[in-house]
């Protein structure tokens, strides 16, 4: 997959996402005590909202990956894991119809291995999560900073 195609998803996933959410705060709120009267006394203006949750910060960044680690061992995580394995068990005996199917007639293979590959994976995680670090939207800021958790915990 190329830089370009990658590069376009990224920022194909952060436009709709990089816009702050904004509240409408009525000017009373942030005016004096006295407020002139009439209709033009409370004009509407934009408020940016941050939602800073103090835990998704790069200083707490590795207590989080830590966290994330031994998260994976957890008691809460055992039905998951037990239902991921009887799915990924009985799913097995459907691997060589599909390998044939993807590698024989689809043709898709190669670019498949390329694209999940750990480089361009690593390439897609570290972008977006920079991408994250610019921009505003607590949402995708959010996201960007636990597609880096989880993919760390993935590769460890």
């Amino acid at each position: 997959m190329s830089r370009a195609v990658l590069l376009a998803l990224a920022f194909a996933a952060a436009g709709p996402l990089a816009a702050a959410p904004v509240a409408t705060a009525a000017a009373a709120d942030t005016a004096p005590a006295v407020a002139p009267a009439g209709p033009a006394a409370a004009p509407e203006r934009a408020v940016a909202v941050h939602h800073d949750d103090g835990r998704r910060t790069m200083g707490r960044l590795p207590a989080n990956l830590g966290r994330g680690l031994i998260g994976v061992w957890d008691a809460d995580s055992l039905a998951p894991f037990l239902a991921g394995g009887a799915a990924t068990s009985a799913s097995s005996f459907f691997d060589e119809d599909t390998q044939e199917a993807a590698v024989n007639q689809l043709g898709w293979s190669d670019t498949f291995e390329t694209a999940g590959g750990p480089v361009y994976s690593t390439v897609f995680v570290a972008g977006m999560f920079t991408a994250g670090r610019f921009v505003d939207s607590p949402r995708f800021r959010a996201m960007t900073y636990d597609m880096l958790d989880a993919a760390v915990v993935n590769f460890t």
